[in-house]
């Protein structure tokens, strides 16, 4: 059985001057771009990841070179759900995927311990499974297959976060010792605060 990553990077990032996935993120390896950092964080616990794609992609595509993944394109303008719905479904083509992990591109870190816990929570209970910090919830979000297919079937009219609401036996919020599932980029100031103390995390954790 495999696990399928599906990274969300359609949208324009107005808020962030049209370049969200463009913008700049610190790593312990140097500066790379918010989007690269995304998809190398939960790319250790996927064995294959999907990248949907809509504003500036061709930009995006050259960024992400040389690793290797599928891609879907999407309307930039189309709301979330869109691509959701987009990257379930192409994931779901795999025959052997028994888990989808879904994370939004715009949330560049998560520990290798908490794609571990959240993907052997949904695998046991059957359920999606999503990380919380001190109470506040976060991502990435981990969801079985039988519970994708559900959610492919439902058009998702109000959006991923509405259908989830209508029937809480669907979701399961685990507490994780993970603060960087709590980051998520929408404006310059969302950025400038995350880069910052990611950058303090950084030095702290380089041997010195």
């Amino acid at each position: 059985m495999s696990v399928i990553g599906v990274l969300l990077a359609a949208g324009r990032g107005r808020r962030l001057g049209g370049n969200k996935q463009l913008s700049r993120w610190p790593t312990q390896n140097g500066s790379e771009r918010l989007i690269t950092s995304s998809f190398d964080h939960i790319a250790v616990a996927c064995d294959e990841i999907v990248v949907v794609l809509g504003h500036r992609h061709i930009e995006v595509q050259d960024v992400l070179r040389p690793r290797e993944y599928a891609t879907v394109y999407v309307d930039a303008d189309a709301e979330m759900a869109h691509s959701v719905l987009a990257g379930l479904a192409f994931a779901l083509r795999a025959k052997d995927v028994d888990c989808i992990l879904i994370q939004p591109a715009d949330h560049p870190q998560v520990a290798p311990s908490t794609l571990d816990t959240i993907l052997r929570t949904a695998r046991a209970l059957d359920t999606a499974v999503a990380p919380q910090h001190r109470g506040n919830h976060g991502h990435p979000i981990a969801i079985p297959t039988r519970l994708a297919k559900e959610i492919t079937n439902s058009g998702l009219p109000l959006g991923l976060a509405e259908w989830f609401r209508a029937d809480s036996s669907r979701r399961t919020f685990i507490e994780v010792d993970d603060p960087s599932v709590l980051i998520d980029i929408d404006t310059p100031e969302d950025l400038a605060e995350a880069a910052n103390a990611a950058s303090s995390a950084n030095q702290l954790s380089t041997p010195g």
